[in-house]
């Protein structure tokens, strides 16, 4: 950003390491205590606009090995931001849900409630989701939905919270396609909070936030169709020789209708926008320029910055953890959705400067988690890496615990890497 909001950038540095809790809680204490934060030159006047970026599944060795190819966003970050090196997440599951939600609050799952993206409820004998609501129906940009989706079992209060504690003037925003990043984002309070359903392939929101769509995203959307993108093909954005490793990767799984190396076209030939087609749109950079261009127009329909209060702007970018669980952190696809994110963030940032004022935001950015090599490369490469089935772990925990304590079942569900017990 600029001389006066550049040292407000920061990143979250490795891959499963301490939370950003020092960086927004100092967000939190600058906002309530009337100063701008990280700035070069000190001023009494705080920030119009607060924009947090979360960028899904970045890890700390991005910055090193592919800085070279940025000469946007993410450039001018590392040039005019600071980067925070030493900071980490202290708990096990570094998921997104979990990350997201330290992130808004500053607190660890322990503290905050949000231990997984999902987990067992024993009462309801079935899993439920982080944002699972039925209290509060969802509200639909297209097909009705039944589900709900708000903060509830969230413990603690997020940096949106606060601020429009302090200022009930502020307008809150977030944006994600990905429900848990939006709401956990968001917080209680929420303007605007949107995101995109996978199950049905439209974009909703909650009654937590709103009573029904929002006339100026319903008219976005409705000239925007993400299908009108069926036609298109993500290719590669940089020259052949700046790509690291091969394009494709020993154990590589690619959506359907993708092979495992460039090119990679929208339609599968079938010229259907199917299930598959969302599939493969949600994992192209075209996700993540949507999402931009959807906080333009909110910026424009809620005068985000142009008021007198401090206005709160959340984008979480999920194309790069949909990508590395799919491609694997070596993969060319990897390094080339964050090269078109580069060229998203620096016309995210030339808008705001138009329409908020170079100075008057700042910005933090930091990632929710990061990813491990895929198994079958990291065992190729003579490492004890591989796969193994919830069944299977579950199986054996029975077995042994059989001959102590006697006939089963024992386990009531294995969720991820959680075990748990009747």
């Amino acid at each position: 950003m600029s001389a006066s909001c550049c040292r407000a950038v920061g990143w979250l540095d490795r891959m499963n390491r301490r939370s950003v809790s020092v960086l927004l809680l100092s967000v939190v204490a600058a906002l309530l205590a009337g100063g701008v934060i990280f700035s070069q030159s000190p001023s009494q006047t705080p920030p119009r606009l607060l924009v947090l970026l979360v960028i899904d599944q970045m890890r700390s060795d991005y910055l090193d090995r592919f800085r070279g190819s940025w000469t946007g966003g993410l450039h001018r970050l590392l040039t005019e931001g600071a980067v925070f090196s030493n900071a980490a997440y202290p708990y096990f599951h570094t998921w997104t849900c979990a990350g997201h939600a330290t992130i808004s609050t500053g607190t660890y799952p322990e503290v905050h409630g949000i231990i997984q993206n999902a987990w067992w409820d024993r009462e309801l004998r079935r899993n439920v989701t982080c944002t699972d609501d039925p209290k509060v129906p969802l509200i639909s940009y297209g097909t009705p939905l039944k589900t709900g989706a708000s903060v509830w079992q969230l413990q603690v209060s997020t940096l949106a919270d606060e601020l429009r504690a302090k200022s009930p003037q502020s307008k809150i925003v977030a944006l994600s396609l990905k429900e848990r990043s939006a709401v956990m984002l968001a917080g209680r309070q929420a303007d605007v909070a949107t995101w995109f359903d996978d199950g049905l392939n439209i974009w909703a929101t909650s009654s937590a936030y709103a009573k029904g769509p929002l006339p100026f995203l319903a008219a976005f959307l409705q000239q925007n169709p993400v299908e009108r993108g069926l036609s298109d093909t993500w290719t590669k954005r940089l020259e052949p020789s700046m790509y690291l490793g091969t394009d494709e990767g020993f154990g590589e799984s690619p959506p359907r209708g993708w092979s495992a190396s460039f090119p990679h076209p929208y339609d599968d030939g079938t010229h259907t926008t199917d299930n598959a087609f969302y599939e493969r749109w949600q994992e192209s950079p075209a996700s993540d320029a949507y999402i931009e261009r959807m906080s333009e127009v909110t910026v424009d329909a809620l005068k985000l910055g142009r008021g007198q209060a401090t206005d709160y702007l959340a984008l979480s970018f999920s194309t790069l953890d949909l990508v590395g669980h799919d491609f694997g952190p070596d993969s060319h696809e990897v390094q080339d959705v964050l090269s078109h994110l580069d060229v998203t963030l620096e016309r995210l940032f030339t808008f705001l400067d138009n329409r908020v004022g170079r100075g008057a935001y700042v910005v933090a950015v930091s990632a929710d988690h990061g990813v491990a090599p895929i198994p079958e490369q990291a065992a190729k490469a003579g490492l004890d890496a591989g796969r193994i089935l919830t069944t299977t772990i579950s199986r054996s925990v029975e077995q042994a615990l059989e001959p102590v304590l006697g006939a089963g079942p024992h386990v009531a569900r294995v969720v991820f890497t959680d075990i748990y017990f009747e």
